[in-house]
Parts: structure tokens; C-alpha cells; sequence
């Protein structure tokens, strides 16, 4: 038999004379009972003691959000809309019939993205930028309606908050400040120039056009596109006379210059497919010959200038001719083409060509 272990004997000695549990918790509950304890407060009573200040309630719900203030501002903008939109269905004022066309508005210059950060306190990327820009074009149009639908207080609302996101009198004073005169407003010098800059990847250009001096007469007439023939050749010889009909009668097409960097047409771009490009706006709007043309093109290749020479072509051409800009923006040369040449990474030998892979 097995003697018994030291720990275990003296475990059943402490066992036997130890207190009941009956008794132990009897003890308890009476020293729970009749024991007396200082109040948890003192001598003040606990409807005395204020609670803890709350913070201040933040004054936006989109306190919490990234950017409270654009997210206010925007959202206040939408709710003006679809509460004016609102107002005019319920006046049945919008939408218009189907018959009837909403009418060309004079163009509003709003705030510029940089503005509009300093109005938000952060930095307002395009995606934003377009986004207000919308809203208001639309609340533009809402205000023309209802003050149109006879809701001159729908229409002075929406006039406060527009007046608010417009350049303002900055702009106006900056307006006020340049010469008023008939050639200024129009885009026209006082030498009777116009000027217009385009830019292809990396070269940028700076174009004048002035009309050449035999060209007065068909200058005068209605703007009409000159369709060439398909077989024909506009830049084998560019002072080569051609014939055009004017008031039912055969008029001579007056020659002009082309000079880039001081240089004639041919001599600047060999290729015939980049002269092409260079006097395309003349072909469409039929003015072949009509302006003398001097052009500073400066950085990136051939293709590149050849492509913004015509883009600033364009644009002196309606800033002298307005009836001409349908015609060269539906042609998309009056928007500047974003494709840039992609940049090459690291170890590849160009944007995307690889190395053929070799396992040894």
C-alpha cells in the first residue's frame, strides 16, 4: 500500500477545522448589512452634481465627411435646382414642349477651380470643377425659364446664389479696363489682325491672319464652304489662282502668303501631308487665299506643329469670321488633342515593348 503524501494529509487537517461555508456566507450578509460606508458624493446630494459638457454639436452634416465644406456647397446647389425644377413643373413652365427649342444663352464665366479651393479650403481637382460648372449651367437655364414663365421669385433666388459662384466684379473691372472698340471685342487688333494659339504633344504655335489685299471683295460675301474637287492638289502651287462662283458671276480666288518661322509653307514642311493639315481650316471654310498667314511654331516634330498651326489657324479664323466656327468645330479643330506620347518605363526599352525572355 502506498503511503500517503505529506501535502495531502495536511490538506485534510486544514479541511476538518476550517469554517462552514453556511456560516462564512451568514457572516458576510450580516457585515453587508449593518457595516456602514461614507456616501460615494460626500455631503452633496446627486441631484446637485452637474453631468459633464457635452462638445458642440458640428454646425454641418458633413462635418465628418473629407471635405464638409465642397460636399456642403455642392449639395446645396443640387437642392436648389430640384426644388426650382419643382417650382417650374408645378407652373408648367419646364419642361419645355417638344416643339419649342431652349435658346442659345449668353455664356457666363464662373469661378475657376482655383477659386473655387479657396471657397472650399481644399484643393478642387477638374472632375469637381465640371461638376459645379454643370450645376450652374443648368441653374442658369432654370433662372431664363422662370423669369421668362413670369416667377420672378424662383428667379431672383437662383440669381443670388449664381452671383455668388460668378467672376464677379474682378473680372468685369479687368473687361472694363481693355479698349471697348468694335476690333478689340471681336478679337481683332488695330492692324486689323487676328490671332490664335494651338498646341499638338509638344510643340505650340502662335498664328496671324490678316486679309490679303485683293481679297476685300470676296471677303464682303456670305460665308459659304468651299468644296473642292476630290482629284485636286491645294498644295503643289499655293499661289496658283482658282475660280469660284460669287452673286451667280466667276470670281478669281485671291492668292495669299503662308510664312512659318520666316519661312514659305513648302520649305518649312516638305511633306505634302502636313501642308494638308495646314491649310485645312482654309479649305473647309472656303477662305483658300483670302488671309495672309504668319506663324511661329515652336518644340516638338513635324506632325506635332503641322497639327497645332492648324488648331491656332482655326481659332484666329473665328475670331475673325464667327459664321465660320460651326463648320471648324464640327471638323474638331477648335479642340486641342490630348494624346501625348506615353513616357518609357524602367527596364523595358520603350512604354510597352519587352525584351524577348531567355530562361538561362
Amino acid at each position: 500500500m502506498a503511503s500517503t503524501s505529506t501535502s495531502t494529509l495536511r490538506c485534510l487537517r486544514l479541511s476538518s477545522t476550517s469554517t462552514p461555508l453556511s456560516s462564512l456566507s451568514h457572516t458576510f450578509r450580516r457585515n453587508a448589512s449593518t457595516d456602514s460606508y461614507p456616501p460615494r458624493f460626500g455631503t452633496r446630494d446627486i441631484d446637485d452634481i452637474e453631468p459633464p459638457s457635452r462638445p458642440p454639436r458640428p454646425s454641418s452634416p458633413h462635418f465628418f465627411s473629407g471635405r464638409p465644406q465642397q460636399t456642403t456647397e455642392v449639395t446645396a446647389l443640387e437642392d436648389l435646382l430640384n426644388k426650382t425644377q419643382r417650382a417650374l413643373r408645378t407652373a408648367h413652365v419646364y419642361p419645355l414642349p417638344a416643339s419649342l427649342t431652349m435658346p442659345q444663352l449668353p455664356e457666363v464665366r464662373w469661378k475657376t477651380a482655383s477659386e473655387l479651393s479657396q471657397r472650399f479650403g481644399r484643393q478642387v481637382n477638374n472632375s469637381v470643377h465640371r461638376r459645379v460648372t454643370t450645376l450652374l449651367n443648368e441653374l442658369n437655364r432654370m433662372r431664363y425659364l422662370a423669369e421668362v414663365g413670369g416667377r420672378s421669385q424662383v428667379a431672383q433666388k437662383v440669381s443670388n446664389t449664381l452671383d455668388s459662384y460668378s467672376r464677379g466684379s474682378r473680372y468685369n473691372s479687368s473687361l472694363s479696363s481693355k479698349d471697348n472698340s468694335p476690333g478689340n471685342q471681336s478679337g481683332i487688333d488695330e492692324f486689323g489682325r487676328a490671332q490664335g494659339v494651338g498646341r499638338r504633344k509638344e510643340a505650340s504655335a502662335r498664328v496671324w491672319i490678316v486679309p490679303s489685299q485683293n481679297a476685300s471683295t470676296f471677303l464682303d460675301a456670305p460665308f459659304e464652304p468651299f468644296r473642292p474637287a476630290e482629284n485636286s492638289d491645294f498644295t503643289t502651287s499655293l499661289t496658283a489662282t482658282s475660280t469660284s462662283t460669287l452673286n451667280g458671276e466667276k470670281a478669281i480666288l485671291p492668292t495669299s502668303e503662308i510664312l512659318i518661322n520666316h519661312l514659305p509653307l513648302p520649305a518649312h514642311f516638305p511633306r505634302p501631308i502636313d501642308r494638308e493639315k495646314v491649310i485645312r481650316p482654309l479649305r473647309l471654310t472656303g477662305l483658300l487665299g483670302a488671309y495672309n498667314v504668319f506663324v511661329l511654331a515652336r518644340g516638338g516634330g513635324t506632325t506635332g506643329q503641322a497639327d497645332a498651326i492648324a488648331m491656332g489657324l482655326a481659332r484666329a479664323l473665328v475670331a475673325m469670321r464667327q459664321d465660320a466656327k460651326d463648320v471648324l468645330f464640327a471638323a474638331g479643330l477648335l479642340m486641342r488633342d490630348t494624346r501625348m506620347v506615353e513616357r518609357k518605363k524602367t527596364g523595358r526599352p520603350k512604354a510597352r515593348k519587352k525584351s524577348a525572355w531567355v530562361k538561362r
